[in-house]
């Protein structure tokens, strides 16, 4: 698994080249062998309230052939430091949103709190 944070404009155009270089990236992972379930933590990334990122994250066989899959680019938001609340888990659908509506499931930082939301 190679992995990398990178400002949106770099994001993408990113190639599977340019994220195994870590091209541009706020932070990289490389080469990371996995099996199964993995969770990748990225940490001194010197990230920038204000600016957009995505992480891209590619995973190949040991072949290592360039033949696996780039994911889609993924949001990172940085919240500013007088952010009072924010998400632990982002919200992601629960179920096939109907013409009635749509479930979400997320965790925020704090217990008591206000949500608002738009569809």
């Amino acid at each position: 698994v190679w992995a990398a944070v990178l400002p949106e404009e770099l994001a993408l155009s990113a190639t599977v080249g340019s994220v195994k270089a870590g091209a541009g990236a706020a932070c990289h992972i490389a080469d990371l062998e996995v099996n199964g379930t993995t969770l990748l933590a990225f940490s001194g990334c010197g990230l920038s309230v204000g600016i957009q990122y995505r992480t891209l994250v590619y995973v190949e066989d040991l072949g290592m052939a360039n033949d696996g899959t780039l994911s889609s680019p993924i949001d990172v938001l940085v919240p500013p430091p007088t952010t009072t609340n924010t998400f632990v888990a982002y919200p992601r659908l629960v179920s096939v949103a109907t013409a009635d509506g749509v479930r979400l499931n997320l965790t925020a930082s704090e217990d008591d709190g206000r949500l608002w939301a738009m569809v």
